[in-house]
């Protein structure tokens, strides 16, 4: 999938960065409001318990959180954010939207392994299929992009896209 002279993107972004909050946010509404949900069901029916049979259920109640939640968390750090297709989220990265794919192009720091080596920059480039993109989500300032297995996904700012309705209608 080499870029003949040609083959103009239809649509080039800025580079967008994600905040490591709008990273988890997004992740957990699109990956784990089962567990969530779940989780809630589950404070709801101790806090009901401890009002109609006994105190303790209280405590239970607020040990579901503080012990389920870091479960959750852990398992979506694990099994989705450290896999590539989500990690240029973090990363300052730019897109590049062609008539059968997305190029998403970003650059990672390499830290030194002695105090003699220098920090390296290394460019990512990152092509996806649009066979491989399952949903575009138009929300009210960015553009959430969802792509199928291995998991990953791109939220961009309207502002940051040079033609939002070109991709949008390249997308659906």
């Amino acid at each position: 999938m080499k870029n003949s002279p040609a083959d103009k993107p239809l649509c080039t972004s800025t580079p967008v960065k994600l905040s490591a909050s709008r990273f988890l946010r997004t992740l957990a509404s699109l990956k784990a409001r089962g567990p969530l949900a779940v989780m809630g069901l589950l404070m709801v029916a101790a806090g009901c318990a401890g009002a109609c049979i006994d105190a303790r259920w209280f405590i239970v109640a607020l040990m579901i959180p503080s012990i389920l939640l870091p479960m959750v968390m852990f398992f979506l750090y694990a099994a989705y954010a450290l896999s590539p297709r989500c990690l240029h989220c973090v990363h300052p990265h730019k897109i590049e939207a062609y008539s059968d794919r997305l190029r998403i192009s970003y650059t990672v720091t390499i830290p030194a392994l002695t105090e003699e080596d220098e920090p390296q920059e290394r460019e990512i480039h990152m092509e996806v299929p649009l066979s491989q993109v399952v949903r575009c989500t138009p929300r009210l300032n960015e553009l959430l992009i969802v792509l199928e297995k291995p998991f990953g996904f791109l939220l961009l700012p309207y502002d940051a896209l040079s033609d939002a309705n070109a991709l949008i209608k390249l997308l659906k």
